[in-house]
C-alpha cells in the first residue's frame, strides 16, 4: 500500500455532533417594542391591506344566508339560513352548470398554459434580436388593444358626459 491510501485509512473522521437549537421564551415587552417602532410602523399597511381586502369581505358572506333586500340595513335583513342553498343545490339545471364551468376552468387552464409555453418556444427560435424585439411589441401592444376595446365596451355610451362613438 502506499502511504497516501495508509494515511486515508488510519486517519478517524470526527462525526459532528447533532446541533440541537434550544429555544430561548424571550417575552415581548414594552421597553423592545419602542426599540423596534421603525419595524412595527412598516408592517401597519401590509396588515391594514390584509384586514381590508381578505377580511372585510368575509361580512358579505353574510347575504348568502338573508333575504337581501338593499332598502333595509345590512343586519336588518331575514334570515333564511340554507334555502337558497337547498333551491340551488335541488334545480335540475345545477350539474350541467356546474360541469359547464369545470370543463370551461380546465380548458383555460390547459390552453392558457400549453399557448404561452409555445409561445415562448417560438420567440425563442427567432435568431435576431431585432426580430425578438419586434415580435415581443406586437404581441403586447395588440394584447393592449384588445383590452382597451375590451373595457372600453364595459363604459355605457355616456359616462361621466363624456360621449363615446
Amino acid at each position: 500500500m502506499s502511504k497516501v491510501t495508509e494515511t486515508i485509512s488510519n486517519t478517524k473522521i470526527k462525526k459532528p455532533k447533532a446541533y440541537v437549537e434550544k429555544e430561548v421564551s424571550k417575552k415581548i415587552t414594552w421597553k423592545e417594542m419602542v426599540r423596534q417602532k421603525e419595524l412595527i410602523l412598516l408592517t401597519i399597511p401590509f396588515i391594514l391591506y390584509v384586514l381590508v381586502f381578505n377580511y372585510v369581505p368575509l361580512f358579505g358572506w353574510i347575504m348568502a344566508f338573508q333575504n337581501y333586500k338593499p332598502a333595509k340595513g345590512f343586519f336588518d335583513q331575514t334570515w333564511i339560513g340554507f334555502a337558497k342553498f337547498r333551491q340551488l343545490f335541488t334545480n335540475d339545471v345545477f350539474l350541467g352548470v356546474l360541469r359547464n364551468t369545470l370543463a370551461m376552468s380546465i380548458i383555460n387552464l390547459v390552453l392558457g398554459f400549453v399557448c404561452s409555453i409555445l409561445l415562448a418556444l417560438l420567440l425563442n427560435e427567432v435568431k435576431s434580436r431585432f426580430g425578438k424585439k419586434v415580435c415581443t411589441n406586437r404581441f403586447i401592444f395588440t394584447t393592449l388593444l384588445i383590452m382597451g376595446y375590451r373595457c372600453r365596451s364595459c363604459i355605457p355610451s355616456t359616462f361621466n358626459g363624456f360621449r363615446y362613438s
